[in-house]
C-alpha cells in the first residue's frame, strides 16, 4: 500500500505543511512503504521530488481545492489509492467529504475551526486536549497530542541542552517565507544596538529581503545572517534562545529544549502561540501584522537572556512535550492494514 499526500509549499503557504508531510513520508519509507506527493504546482512538487519521492502535479491554482475534486476522484480510482493524507488550510467541507467517500482520508487539522468528514483526524498541537474529539469524531481514528508532532528524525534523542550563564546568542526565524518582512524590521531595529545580544537571522528560501539583510549584517555586530538550513537542530543547540512564529518550529524548539519567544504572522499560528504561553513555556510577543513592538520584543529577549534559572527550567519542561517520534507514530497508523 502506498500513502498518497496532498499538500503544498510556496511563498504564500510557506514550507511548514510540506516539511511535516515529508517527515511522515520519511518514516513511511523506513517501514518499507512508498509515498507519492500530489501538489497543485510544479514549485511545490520540487521539495518532495528533491527528497526522492514520486510526485503528481495537478497544474491548478493551489488555493482552489474545490475545483480539483473531479481530478482527485479520478486519481483515487485510477491509482487505487487506499490512504490519502491531506494537509492544507484551503480544504472545504465538500472537498474532504467527497474524497472520503472514495478513500480513507487523513486530515492534519491544527486549527480546529470545525468538524471535518474524514477517516483519520490529526491534531498534534499542545492545545488539542482542549477539544472534545471523542464526541466530535466518533467514527474516525483520532491521532491527538504532542506525542504525534511530525518532526524529522533529526529531532530524536537530542542531548540535554547546555544552559549558559554568559548567554548572548538569539536565533530568529520567520519560516520559508516572510511576507511581513519581520526579519528586516527586526534587523533595522537592533542593528545599532551596542553591547547587547547577537541576533542570528535565518532567511528562508522564499524570503525576498535577503539582499538588504546581508547589507545590514555586514555592518552590524548585533546581526548575523544565515541562509536556509536543511534542519535547525544545530542552530537551536548553538543558540541560547530563539524567536519564532507559532508553527511547527515551536515543537522543534521543544525537542531541543531551546527556550524562546513566539510571535504570529498568520491566524493559524495563534493556537500554538497561546498554548505554549498558557503553559508558561514560550511567551507570546504578539501579532506582527498589527501594532507589534520591536522594542518590546527586544526587551523580552534581554530579560530571558539574563535569567539563567528561567531558561534552565523552561528547557527541561519543553523537552518533556515531545520525544521527536511523532512522525514515526503517524506513519505506522496510516500504513496499518
Amino acid at each position: 500500500m502506498k500513502l498518497y499526500i496532498r499538500t503544498e509549499a510556496n511563498a504564500i503557504t510557506a514550507g511548514g505543511h510540506m516539511m511535516r508531510c515529508l517527515a511522515i513520508a520519511d518514516e513511511v519509507k523506513k517501514l518499507g512503504r512508498e509515498c507519492v506527493f500530489i501538489t497543485a504546482e510544479e514549485g511545490s512538487a520540487k521539495m518532495a521530488a528533491d527528497r526522492g519521492f514520486e510526485t503528481i502535479v495537478l497544474n491548478r491554482p493551489f488555493d482552489e481545492l474545490e475545483g480539483e475534486i473531479p481530478l482527485m476522484k479520478e486519481l483515487i480510482r485510477s491509482r487505487g489509492i487506499e490512504r490519502l493524507l491531506v494537509d492544507s488550510y484551503y480544504v472545504t467541507a465538500s472537498y474532504l467529504r467527497e474524497l472520503n467517500k472514495e478513500t480513507a482520508v487523513a486530515y492534519i487539522d491544527d486549527l480546529h475551526e470545525r468538524v471535518w468528514d474524514c477517516s483519520y483526524i490529526i491534531n498534534y498541537s499542545v492545545y488539542a486536549g482542549d477539544h472534545d474529539y471523542e464526541n466530535e469524531y466518533p467514527g474516525a481514528k483520532r491521532i491527538l497530542g504532542c506525542s504525534y508532532v511530525p518532526l524529522r528524525s533529526i529531532y530524536r534523542d537530542v542531548p540535554e541542552k547546555k544552559i549558559r550563564a554568559d548567554a548572548g546568542k538569539i536565533l530568529v526565524l520567520s519560516g520559508a517565507a516572510d511576507p511581513e518582512h519581520f526579519l528586516l524590521k527586526l534587523a533595522e531595529y537592533v542593528k545599532d544596538k551596542k553591547d547587547g545580544p547577537e541576533y542570528t537571522l535565518i532567511a528562508g528560501r522564499f524570503n525576498a529581503d535577503t539582499g538588504r539583510l546581508a547589507e545590514i549584517a555586514e555592518g552590524a555586530a548585533a546581526v548575523r545572517l544565515l541562509g536556509p538550513r536543511p534542519d535547525l537542530r544545530a542552530a537551536f543547540e548553538e543558540a541560547d534562545m530563539a524567536v519564532t512564529a507559532g508553527g511547527v518550529t515551536m515543537y522543534e524548539m521543544a525537542a531541543c529544549g531551546t527556550p524562546g519567544i513566539s510571535y504570529i504572522s498568520a491566524d493559524n499560528q495563534l493556537g500554538n502561540a497561546r498554548g505554549f504561553d498558557k503553559l508558561g513555556l514560550i511567551p507570546f510577543a504578539g501579532d506582527i501584522r498589527k501594532d507589534f513592538s520591536y522594542e518590546k520584543l527586544h526587551d523580552m529577549c534581554a530579560a530571558l537572556i539574563a535569567d539563567t534559572g528561567k531558561r534552565k527550567a523552561v528547557s527541561g519542561a519543553l523537552r518533556k512535550l515531545t520525544d521527536g517520534r511523532g512522525a514515526e507514530r503517524i506513519a505506522k497508523i496510516l500504513t496499518e492494514p
